[in-house]
């Protein structure tokens, strides 16, 4: 027997609502518990805090801060990235915790540390200088809002003598305090918290003095001279005892300058620089208001990683630079050479479309280079050829019986039972509804008080899109079964006076993937419509990772409530510029997983003739349960509708 969700004394009240009252109050106001992907328990969520921690960061800073997920946290300039929750076990400090960690990575934003070029190259091409420079710069940085707002200040100071949060790292390993050598201890003394073993009244050597010459800087112009170089005295002790980086405390996060070199190195003002003279000459202008000789492009708007990720792959091949003026160093001199080789080979016969030309773009994931390719991809949505309206009319004629059958299993969908939530009041709890209540609560926001649910009898709103692949292997028996099933699957679908819409889709290559209009959400079984239906051609190859993104763009503007996406296939996705094998696969696989993630339900019906084989690359395409193999193409007219009933 479980056990019960209440406790004893709750069957001593006599008023039932009062009773259910209570349930749901403990529910919604318990602590709740989250677990990572090793079910491992962690602490509040980071859900639970943005409604209220993006408005106070972007009040204490100015920043217009949006928030990522990341762990470590760090940022691009752009974005500020947090960990998907706090340290376990969930706690109220954890909102300070947040806005803690969060002041850091801000700081770097706020003050310009990140701005110089040469600092970045520094700062990345030496793990132990970058370690030193983090610690440093994140004590100025705390101290430095403490002094700003007041009102703060002691909420600060007591974060950074917290246990919670002060677990040492290198990257993502953690660093135990025993052992750790006491040449690293005064970076952390004031820093973050300390076992009492570890500190010491009276610090010396070469970090403490680092530590009191940083904190008695008292502008971010000056912090940005000496900053860099108190590292690097740190960074020469180290190397000569034979010391590695001095490991971060947890809530310093971490700083990623190959995130910003690439934004860098596009910006002219960054590379006229050295025209304006040297820093004091510089500064001695701007105090008399006078100009430099020379006055270079203002600084490009700063750009997001995607933007700037997509700037680098799809730039034309003249606009690359030659392989000298590439990055001398490190990770960013190979990918470098990596992106010019991408883009100099590219797929062969690929053109390049204008612009203006009417049609859809979207990304396009690269297995075999592990990365996205980006609007890459060109879908265009004509409307089907049409052709002899008997084509579809002597087919339903033909099969009226199977019509009348097919219609007769349509018309039991009419009316359906079912759990509806999201009430004012019901005989049972919505937990769906109350987890969101419970969220709404912890973000500071009024919870919707329909957190009921009870068991109807209403048809619940349906769109279903049918997409049949008219690729040039499917001409003969196979398109045939497929112009039939159409016909006797349409016909069905009137019955039921439902939102549907039937396309079929080819292609040649990334730039020429098409998805033929047979009939739209919007329109009825007019003649037009019915002559295109009638007249499947069959002809190039199959791009399915577009298809299957554009589907998900179509339906994703419908109103229903559950949306059906149904693909009529009869092989792997394939086309003639090299997207094929596990490419084609992984690019197909990632495609459902978009749709899955915006609630559209995607099956797929496959004509192959070996079962086991078909599953090989449907399962990892699909999903187990989400595809239908029909060996023989005669039973796709009965297997369809069957298929639909099920899946309704």
């Amino acid at each position: 027997m479980a056990a019960p969700t209440w406790t004893p004394e709750d069957e001593e009240h006599d008023d039932l609502d009062r009773a259910e009252k209570l349930l749901l109050e403990r529910f919604l106001f318990s602590d709740p518990v989250l677990l990572d992907g090793t079910g491992r328990a962690l602490g509040t969520p980071l859900r639970a805090l943005q409604g209220t921690l993006e408005p106070w960061l972007r009040m204490i800073t100015g920043l217009p801060v949006i928030i990522g997920q990341a762990d470590p946290p760090c940022t691009d300039l752009e974005r500020l990235y947090l960990p998907l929750a706090a340290p376990e076990p969930p706690q109220r400090i954890d909102a300070l915790l947040y806005r803690t960690l969060s002041l850091v990575q801000l700081g770097f934003w706020q003050h310009g540390l990140l701005d110089s070029h040469a600092t970045l190259k520094a700062l990345y091409k030496d793990w132990v200088l970058r370690s030193c420079w983090h610690l440093l710069a994140a004590r100025w940085i705390l101290a430095e809002y403490g002094r700003e707002f007041p009102g703060i200040a002691k909420d600060l100071e007591h974060m950074r003598g917290q246990e919670k949060g002060s677990q040492l790292r290198v990257n993502l390993t953690p660093v135990p305090w025993d052992g750790l050598p006491r040449a690293f201890l005064p970076l952390y003394q004031g820093l973050c918290w300390m076992p009492e073993n570890q500190r010491s009244s009276r610090s010396t050597g070469p970090a403490a003095k680092a530590v009191a010459t940083i904190e008695s800087v008292d502008s971010a112009a000056t912090l940005r001279l000496s900053l860099l170089g108190q590292a690097r005295v740190l960074r020469e002790t180290f190397k000569a005892r034979g010391l590695g980086p001095p490991p971060l405390p947890w809530f310093v996060g971490i700083i990623r300058p190959e995130w910003i070199l690439r934004e860098l190195e596009d910006d002219p003002a960054h590379t006229n620089a050295w025209m304006k003279g040297p820093a004091p000459l510089q500064s001695l202008l701007a105090r008399t208001g006078r100009k430099a000789p020379f006055q270079p492009e203002a600084p490009q708007e700063r750009r997001g990683f995607r933007a700037r990720l997509k700037a680098r792959l799809t730039r034309k091949k003249e606009d690359l630079p030659d392989v000298g003026s590439m990055p001398a160093y490190g990770v960013l001199r190979d990918e470098a050479h990596a992106k010019a080789k991408v883009v100099d080979s590219g797929p062969p016969g690929l053109p390049s479309y204008p612009g203006d030309l009417e049609g859809f773009r979207y990304d396009e994931w690269d297995s075999e280079q592990g990365c996205w390719r980006l609007d890459l991809v060109h879908v265009s949505e004509p409307p089907a050829p049409g052709g002899s309206l008997s084509g579809y009319t002597d087919l339903a004629k033909a099969h009226a019986a199977e019509i009348l059958q097919i219609k007769r299993r349509f018309e039991a969908l009419r009316t359906e039972e079912r759990w509806v939530g999201g009430l004012p009041e019901g005989p049972e709890i919505d937990i769906d509804r109350a987890i969101l209540a419970r969220t709404d609560i912890l973000a500071g926001q009024t919870p919707d008080p329909r957190v009921y649910r009870q068991f109807i009898r209403r048809p619940e709103p349906l769109c279903v899109m049918t997409l049949v692949d008219l690729s040039g292997s499917t001409q003969g028996r196979v398109l045939h079964a497929q112009q039939r099933a159409l016909v006797l699957f349409a016909e069905g679908l009137r019955s039921l006076s439902l939102a549907h819409a039937f396309y079929g889709f080819n292609g040649e290559r990334a730039a020429e993937v098409n998805m033929w209009r047979l009939k739209d959400f919007d329109e009825s079984y007019e003649e037009e419509v019915l002559r295109r239906m009638g007249n499947l051609r069959a002809q190039g190859a199959t791009r399915l990772g577009a298809i299957l993104r554009h589907a998900t763009h179509r339906l994703r503007l419908r109103p229903e409530g559950k949306r059906l996406l149904i693909l009529i296939s009869d092989g792997r996705p394939e086309d003639r510029d090299g997207y094929r094998g596990e490419r084609g696969v992984a690019d197909s696989a990632m495609a459902v997983q978009e749709a899955a993630r915006v609630g559209i339900h995607v099956h797929c019906i496959s004509l192959d003739k070996d079962p086991s084989a078909a599953a090989e690359y449907l399962k990892p395409v699909f999903g187990a349960g989400r595809f239908l193999v029909v060996p023989k193409v005669e039973q796709l007219a009965m297997r369809l509708p069957e298929l639909f009933v099920s899946l309704v």
